[in-house]
């Protein structure tokens, strides 16, 4: 089998979020076919009113993703333990580790140089490229990121 390219900016901008803290929630599949990814907000009239996105057409895309699991493949928006687990790696391979405290915004405020910030923003994509080779891979499906 062949793998399918995914859009590295497209699946950063998607997934470089905490789904935790969304202020309007939305679900990431991929299209196992074409590589394509789809973002499925949770509540469409919100998202009508916010963005113009037709309440109706999100709810026919919702329909179809759902019908068809066997072309569609989610991506679950990483949560706020998973975003904690990379800023962990990331001080780890900065011999930083003794700064983390449970709080990545703080360790911001408290020890982030600028440097260091452009660092950590620089890192995150790695975390969920790697995230997303893992669950493609899980479920059988082989990606190339481009």
């Amino acid at each position: 089998m062949n793998p399918v390219n995914v859009d590295r900016d497209m699946l950063t901008t998607y997934l470089e979020e905490d789904s935790d803290y969304q202020e309007h929630p939305y679900r990431v599949y991929l299209n196992r076919g074409n590589g394509e990814l789809l973002s499925i907000y949770e509540d469409e009239e919100e998202v009508e009113n916010m963005f113009g996105l037709s309440a109706e057409e999100t709810r026919n895309l919702r329909r179809e993703v759902e019908n068809n699991p066997e072309v569609y493949l989610e991506f679950p928006v990483p949560g706020h333990a998973q975003w904690h687990e990379w800023f962990q790696e990331f001080l780890e391979q900065r011999d930083r580790s003794e700064e983390y405290f449970g709080s990545i915004g703080g360790w911001i405020k408290q020890y982030a140089s600028e440097e260091d910030y452009r660092d950590w923003e620089n890192f995150k994509p790695s975390c969920v490229v790697r995230y997303a080779i893992e669950i493609a891979t899980a479920a059988g499906v082989k990606i190339k990121i481009v």
